[in-house]
């Protein structure tokens, strides 16, 4: 969503996305305190805005190898509310969808930045490396790697990108207690306090209940989009 004077999403969006940028805002003014929510995700803007095109919010495309994954790829990490956890007769879930979403959040900025697919799980693997916390390669490594999908790319360039994607602290997705109807919620192994779904073709948009930007550049994109909308 761009954000500029006069701007006019219909001129962007199909109808059909247009109803779920609405949904999507409409999540925000709500926010995370809403009874019907009993679990948490962290995730991007980048996801937001492909949501809006497909009404579906996609799995980790990362796959279990020598980082410690707990889950497999098509699956959604989610951590449950304390009285979700007491209702549904699961151990109470001590886990922060928060860390997890800003890893994900700078990691997705930045391949979207250097106009690669976040759902690649090779693509993925290296953006965790730069800019998780504890970043395994080099910047001339990475270099070497993305040569030949982005020769062009120059070390100061990434080096700056890696700096700009600190900024992106990501978004919590509050996912309503319909979830539980609809998906099996299973331990994540090896992980004392991790949950998680199959949704191997997504998961549609209206099993969320609210959502919270953790970040100001998150705040921004939903504040300049409520004022598009006019709402």
């Amino acid at each position: 969503m761009r954000d500029r004077g006069g701007y006019n999403p219909e001129s962007e969006y199909s109808p059909e996305e247009m109803e779920r940028l609405k949904f999507l805002t409409d999540l925000f003014s709500r926010g995370l305190d809403s009874d019907s929510i009993i679990a948490t995700h962290g995730t991007s803007l980048e996801v937001i805005q492909q949501a809006v095109k497909t009404g579906n919010i996609p799995g980790s495309t990362i796959k279990k190898s020598r980082r410690s994954f707990y889950h497999p790829p098509g699956c959604l990490y989610i951590n449950l509310t304390p009285d979700a956890a007491q209702s549904l007769g699961l151990p109470k879930d001590q886990a922060n969808s928060g860390g997890y979403g800003e890893d994900i959040a700078k990691r997705h900025y930045l391949l979207s930045k250097l106009g690669l697919d976040f759902s690649n799980s090779r693509y993925s693997s290296l953006a965790t490396d730069l800019t998780g916390p504890f970043p395994d390669r080099t910047i001339d490594e990475a270099l070497k790697q993305l040569k030949e999908m982005a020769p062009n790319l120059e070390k100061d360039q990434l080096e700056q990108l890696i700096r700009e994607a600190e900024s992106r602290k990501g978004v919590l997705l509050g996912l309503d207690k319909s979830i539980a109807d609809q998906y099996q919620i299973q331990k994540a192994e090896g992980d004392d306090d991790g949950w998680y779904i199959e949704i191997p073709n997504g998961m549609p948009i209206n099993f969320l209940a609210g959502l919270e930007p953790q970040g100001q550049q998150e705040w921004d994109y939903f504040e300049n989009l409520q004022k598009a909308l006019n709402i």
